[in-house]
This record gives C-alpha cells, structure tokens and sequence, in this order.
C-alpha cells in the first residue's frame, strides 16, 4: 500500500529501511514489482555471492545535469527484532560504500549526489563530515523535522520528520554548470542560532558580575562545560553564517528552497488496508521474538 502512495507521488526511487526488511527480501521485491518503482540501497548484499540485492544507485538526468541518487541502510536494530528473516544477508559498513559510490558516480560524470539515508540523525552529519562529495543527504529513522535543510561542510541534510506526516520538497534552481548550493533560509535561521546563544551567554555574564563566566564558574564543573560549550557554538555558527554570506556573493551558487507539507492528521479506517492488516498479522507474528514472562512463575 506504501508503495502504491509512492508511485502516485511519482517517486523516482525508495532507500530500503530497517522496517522495510520486517516481512523478509523476497516479499519486499514482489511488491515492489507490482509498484514499478526502483528499490535502491548500496550496502546490503547477499551473503552468498556477495552481490548488491538491490540497485545501489539510479542516475537521472534533468536540465542537462545528472543526478545520482543512491541508498544506505542501517543494521543497528533489524537484527535484533527480525534477525530469524535476514540471515541471508549482509549489511556493508555505511561509510566505506559511501565513499565507494561516491567515487564511481563521480567517475560517471554526475554532477549532483543524492543519499537516501536509513542511518539516523547523528550517523548523518558523520557521513557529512566524513564523505565529501555529497550535495544533499535525505535522512530518515529520527523523529527530527527540519524546516530548513541543515549545511554541514558541503552537504545539506534534509529530514521531513517520522511516519509520512510531512512531504519534503526541494526545489533547486540551477544555474548551467553551478553546482555548489545556497539556501537563503539559512541566513535567517544562523542569525536566530545566534541571537539565542549569545542571550544564553548575556545570562551567565550577569551571573559572574562582570567577569569571564569561565573563570567565575571555574570550580562548578557543570555550568563550566555549559559555558564552553556555549562559547563553541557561537564560534562554529558566527563562522557557518559568514561561510554562507561568502557563498552568496560567489556567481557559482544555485540556489535551493525547502518546503514540508503537512499530511492529514486523521483518516477513516480504509477497509482494503484493514484486510491487508488482518492477512499480514500472523506472518508478522511468526517472525518477532518470543515475549518475555513477566514476573515469577507462581509455584504450586
């Protein structure tokens, strides 16, 4: 039924998630089949041959610019929930396939690089951080909303929130041959970062009377690290807001625009899906694990 929304949504391509796997790798291909849309994911392989299960990467090309667009799925949770329905695959180290598929799209002449990522929030601005070459990083499994993408070194990651309840849309004006991006919603939110933090910082200046708050609070080891801490991110935000100003006022810059539309909140029970539901319950069962007793067992 999912898919069947993503193909009305005409998506062009569908990452493979932990939850995705529940129901095992051969039911997730039938009805992907049935959807006509491309099921990506560069790092789980088949135990066996060691080949990819599924596309790693698609490459699309539109208004003369090619986009690769590739996957990456996490093993951090599947294996414990449904580990008796994937024992015949295996999920590659996320960093390392990044970096190799970023290499070969490159070589292919890709202009702009897209990774759906099943990796959360944080593993997200690691892969930033650590893999260059990316443009934009569409992160899933938080419960994170960003209204604006968030920069971190090159790449922009965007997160639409959990559950469908948001549509991302990035819109990307570009210009021939511009392929760094500038967000001009991003000034607006670096300027609020830091007015927020610097009033944070006003506050422990009144506290220490005129003092360094960091000498002041010296021998209060709780409010000395939220000083310093403090400290870092003005630096680090002060530092990005002038890095994007700079970015504005090159000619080499195609700007982007980020808007997430809110799903309904409420839907009747759709009695196509609740028979679905029903079918599906018992091989769902079949696959979690056995329930922990709770408490002592009475004796007789």
């Amino acid at each position: 039924m999912i898919l069947k929304i993503y193909g009305l949504l005409s998506y062009d391509a569908v990452n493979v998630g932990l939850q995705d796997l529940a129901m095992g790798v051969d039911f997730l291909k039938d009805n992907a089949k049935a959807s006509n849309i491309p099921l990506i994911s560069a790092n789980i392989i088949d135990k066996k041959n060691k080949k990819t299960l599924f596309q790693p990467y698609i490459i699309k090309e539109i208004a003369g610019a090619k986009f690769g667009i590739f996957g990456l799925t996490s093993d951090s949770r599947i294996r414990k929930y449904f580990k008796n329905n994937i024992n015949n695959i295996e999920i590659l180290p996320p960093m390392d396939t990044a970096k190799k598929i970023v290499k070969e799209l490159k070589a292919k002449g890709i202009n702009v690089i897209i990774a759906l990522s099943n990796l959360g929030y944080g593993n997200d601005i690691k892969l930033a951080k650590n893999v260059s070459g990316i443009n934009f990083i569409v992160e899933s499994w938080s419960y994170l909303r960003l209204n604006y993408p968030r920069k971190v070194d090159k790449s922009f990651i965007l997160s639409p929130h959990f559950k469908g309840q948001y549509i991302g849309k990035l819109s990307i004006f570009l210009k021939s041959g511009a392929y760094n991006f500038y967000n001009p919603q991003q000034e607006k939110v670096l300027k609020v970062r830091i007015k927020g933090y610097e009033a944070q910082m006003k506050y422990y200046r009144r506290l220490a009377k005129g003092m360094d708050p960091a000498e002041y609070f010296k021998n209060d080891k709780k409010r000395l690290w939220s000083i310093n801490k403090l400290k870092k991110l003005i630096e680090d935000t002060k530092k990005e807001l002038e890095e994007h100003t700079m970015a504005k006022k090159r000619g080499d810059v195609s700007i982007i625009h980020n808007e997430l539309f809110a799903m309904q909140l409420s839907l009747s029970e759709d009695k196509e899906i609740k028979k679905i539901i029903k079918r599906l319950n018992p091989k769902i069962e079949a696959l979690l694990p056995p329930k922990e007793k709770k408490g002592k067992e009475r004796r007789r």
